[in-house]
């Protein structure tokens, strides 16, 4: 995320408190996601909103950073609707499942099944190992599915 941040701001010569202005965010906010630490999915959808990108592309390691185009759901919401589709995609599966494999708690599992309510990059990427793919491909809405590479479950 950092290093994605670092090169839209080089490229597109804005600073970082331009982004914080433009993206409704505290300065504190922009610098901890400029140095890769974590912020609310709220926050990473704002800030990328400020850079003109999908916030998937900010944890995308090897995203090429275009300006998005068209309507994106805030994060949360397409993470709500992955996990249920992970779920339902195998009747084996469940939230007390992924609970174990991920170590987060039942009621922070719940939390991201509810759009409404906030939620952890750090969350965000342990319910991602538990589920055997990279985070941002959690939050890639499920109309851009096109790539085979985004395609997790």
């Amino acid at each position: 995320m950092a290093l994605n941040i670092h090169r839209l701001l080089a490229e597109s010569g804005a600073t970082s408190a331009d982004v914080a202005l433009a993206a409704g965010v505290a300065k504190d906010t922009m610098r901890r996601a400029e140095r890769g630490e974590g912020v609310l999915l709220d926050s990473l959808d704002r800030i990328a909103s400020g850079l003109q990108v999908w916030a998937w592309v900010l944890l995308r390691p090897d995203a090429l950073l275009v300006p998005c185009t068209g309507f994106a759901p805030p994060s949360k919401t397409t993470l709500a609707l992955r996990l249920r589709q992970w779920v339902r995609e195998d009747e084996a599966r469940s939230m007390k499942l992924l609970q174990r494999l991920s170590g987060v708690t039942q009621p922070t599992l719940y939390r991201l099944l509810n759009p409404r309510l906030g939620a952890s990059l750090a969350t965000l990427a342990r319910v991602a190992a538990a589920i055997g793919c990279a985070p941002w491909q959690l939050l890639v809405p499920i109309s851009n599915l096109g790539d085979s590479e985004i395609l997790i479950f």
